[in-house]
């Protein structure tokens, strides 16, 4: 069975590369406009998903509360950035979500980008 945002990007661009996928950049899994889809490898395309995840406690990805405050923490390759030791989890967020555009660039993703689509989700 062909996912439908893989049939449109097909239909558009041809055959999607082998160990290539079709990354949503607007964080909406039902959207089909080509504006909103690109190719990425598994890595970017895992690298680009939303927020922090459900076992997350701060509400933001890469932050968590230690001893001293919020840590804030990032990584790429197996290689852990530990980015210091905040006074809130917003400024920890901040400082992780630059370090992510650093790393990834245009597949950060992260807790402080808005969504394309009119519902301006938090991401």
């Amino acid at each position: 069975m062909t996912l439908v945002h893989r049939y449109a990007w097909e239909q558009e661009h041809g055959p999607i590369p082998e160990g290539m996928q079709i990354d949503h950049i607007c964080h909406e899994p039902a959207c089909v406009n080509l504006d909103h889809l690109r190719l990425a490898t598994p890595a970017e395309n895992s690298q680009h998903r939303r927020g922090a995840t459900a076992a997350n406690l701060s509400g933001y990805r890469g932050v968590s509360k230690n001893g001293r405050g919020w840590s804030a923490t990032v990584g790429k390759g197996g290689k852990k950035y530990h980015l210091g030791t905040f006074n809130s989890p917003q400024e920890a967020a901040e400082v992780a979500a630059k370090k992510r555009l650093e790393l990834f660039g245009e597949f950060a993703g992260g807790s402080l980008k808005k969504s394309f689509h009119t519902k301006n989700k938090e991401q």
